[in-house]
């Protein structure tokens, strides 16, 4: 199966199981998931799997748990004689391997989760996470983390920005064309695009459908993907409260209304 799924290049996401039995008395998904991350992938590590399959793409979950503050001690302790490393596995080939693996932000959006992180990957294999659906997890603390990484002193501006597209690159054909420009971003107030339609119907008085939004023309580069143009709400005044900077061509779709006036074809019929 590894072999398959790597010749295919495919993304492999890997996620903490939380009905594990916590040692302590703390809740598994406050501490010990992180911990079991860590385990996991250091166990892979050893028995030589980012080596043999160099196609795949790992996404760990919640910044890689306590991986990345574990990264530096591995590093300088992983490839010494007292350590288990029956495949000889170097200190340079340690970190070279976990600089492949990718990110999420899931519940660990602050600077210090991220500060360590940095120091283990790249700054562009970081991919937005959310945790959506779990019981630890709720629309306040999603908002809360997505507000942490705006806030962030470690990943510029542009990077937090570039985090909700991220993952077109690991799953192209999921990517919108162009000619849809509806690249999702996090906005300052930590609404989605998958809920900006709603909240522009919330907001509107009644009897106002919605309508597009003009914004300017969203530039699609040929390659890297961080340098979409930003683009500024703009909102006739009366519309509800702002909702922050959003995707630059991404507009709630039109609501449909019957029309009064006869459909007039080319031939006049």
């Amino acid at each position: 199966m590894w072999e398959e799924l790597d010749r295919r290049e495919a993304v492999l996401f890997t996620h903490p199981s939380t009905d594990i039995a916590p040692p302590l008395r703390q809740p598994a998904a406050l501490v010990e998931v992180t911990f079991e991350t860590a385990r996991t992938i250091v166990d892979l590590l050893y028995t030589g799997f980012f080596r043999r399959y160099q196609h795949l793409k790992v996404v760990l979950a919640h910044c890689g748990g306590s991986l990345p503050a574990l990264s530096g001690r591995l590093g300088l302790l992983g490839a010494e004689p007292w350590a288990p490393n029956p495949l000889g596995i170097t200190a340079e080939e340690i970190r070279a391997d976990l600089a492949r693996l990718y990110l999420d932000t899931a519940a660990t959006g602050t600077d210090v989760n991220l500060a360590s992180a940095v120091t283990m990957v790249p700054r562009d294999h970081f991919v937005y996470g959310g945790d959506a659906g779990v019981p630890c997890s709720n629309e306040d603390s999603m908002g809360r983390n997505i507000r942490s990484l705006q806030d962030s002193g470690v990943l510029a501006r542009h990077k937090v920005e570039a985090l909700g597209r991220r993952a077109f690159g690991l799953f192209p054909a999921a990517a919108p064309s162009p000619r849809d420009c509806r690249h999702s971003r996090l906005n300052v107030q930590g609404v989605g695009p998958q809920r900006f339609s709603s909240r522009i119907r919330q907001h509107a008085p009644s009897g106002y459908a919605a309508r597009p939004t003009r914004r300017r023309q969203c530039r699609v580069p040929a390659r890297d993907s961080d340098q979409y143009a930003p683009g500024p709400i703009r909102r006739a005044p009366g519309r509800g409260p702002p909702l922050g900077p959003a995707p630059p061509c991404h507009r709630p779709p039109p609501a449909w209304r019957p029309s009064s006036s006869p459909v007039t074809t080319r031939n006049g019929r």
